[in-house]
């Protein structure tokens, strides 16, 4: 993990991304530090480590994980409005 992180910071430090977006917990703590939470912070422009405009939402294959198939529409509804406010950032800049 140690080795890929590094390989990490060095690809965002050359790449200087304008917006950049966590999929899941884990990109997300790695990138903006343990204090974001994905559920409660989607959709929502956070200043992170390596870019200004972070952007967290959930990891698509936890739409699989859902409990049911209302729970699965529901989240993947959740999961389309975070795609088209991710849209609407990068189409702003």
């Amino acid at each position: 993990m140690k080795n890929s992180q590094t390989w990490l910071e060095a690809e965002l430090i050359a790449l200087q991304p304008r917006v950049l977006v966590a999929l899941g917990s884990t990109a997300a703590e790695t990138l903006i530090g343990t204090g974001v939470r994905v559920l409660r912070d989607r959709r929502q422009i956070l200043k992170g480590q390596f870019c200004p405009q972070t952007i967290v939402t959930v990891h698509p294959s936890s739409l699989l994980r859902a409990p049911d198939e209302a729970a699965r529409a529901e989240a993947y509804e959740l999961f389309l409005r975070d795609l088209r406010f991710i849209a609407s950032v990068i189409a702003s800049r």
